[in-house]
């Protein structure tokens, strides 16, 4: 799934040449889960838009109320939870934690996983070396098997992707792609290099 995704490039620890720098906000994505997994994923933003992951909390067996007490104290400027979890949330707003609303629509999961590819190729994605779960899902997550009886599938296989979840949150809403206006300043870079070109 995440090809572009390499150890080697995008991961990091205090020792590294490569570390945040001007962080400008500090965010969230939350995955709830009791028999599941629930995962907090931190992340800092920098000034030029590049997000350093540098925590995680991925934990079983944890109430809404344990869950919104961690968020809590980390004290996270936004926080973008699930939004399908609404007793959860509110647990989280009751302890003054800042919850922004998460797009979820048929169109999100594909959305976001093409920002976090996407930021990967640009390389501003870096995950820390301690997030041993979301590394783990960032190499498993995968789309089913394609098979010649049935249309290929879009979303990818529900499991390893609890960390995942919280990760796209939280990128994805953060500054969701708009893929319209992406093309379309596309097309207008395309054609001004094609008119300098003409004019030479």
């Amino acid at each position: 799934m995440y090809k572009e995704f390499r150890r080697d490039y995008h991961l990091y620890d205090e020792n590294s040449d490569n570390k945040p720098r001007n962080v400008i906000n500090t965010i969230a994505g939350v995955d709830f889960g009791f028999t599941n997994p629930a995962a907090v994923i931190s992340i800092h933003k920098d000034f030029d838009g590049s997000y350093w992951v540098y925590d995680e909390w991925y934990k079983r067996g944890k109430t809404d109320k344990q869950i919104a007490e961690y968020v809590s104290m980390c004290r996270f400027n936004d926080v973008y939870p699930d939004p399908e979890s609404p007793s959860a949330i509110q647990e989280m707003q009751t302890l003054g934690v800042n919850c922004k609303e998460v797009i979820k629509n048929k169109d999100s999961i594909k959305n976001g996983i093409s920002k976090i590819r996407a930021l990967f190729k640009q390389n501003k994605l870096h995950i820390h070396k301690r997030c041993e779960n979301l590394i783990m899902e960032l190499e498993t997550y995968a789309y089913p098997e394609k098979r010649p009886d049935h249309n290929e599938e879009e979303n990818p296989i529900k499991e390893n992707d609890h960390a995942l979840d919280a990760l796209r949150y939280a990128l994805y809403t953060d500054e969701p792609v708009n893929f319209a206006q992406q093309m379309r300043q596309e097309e207008r870079i395309f054609r001004n290099r094609s008119q300098k070109r003409t004019g030479e």
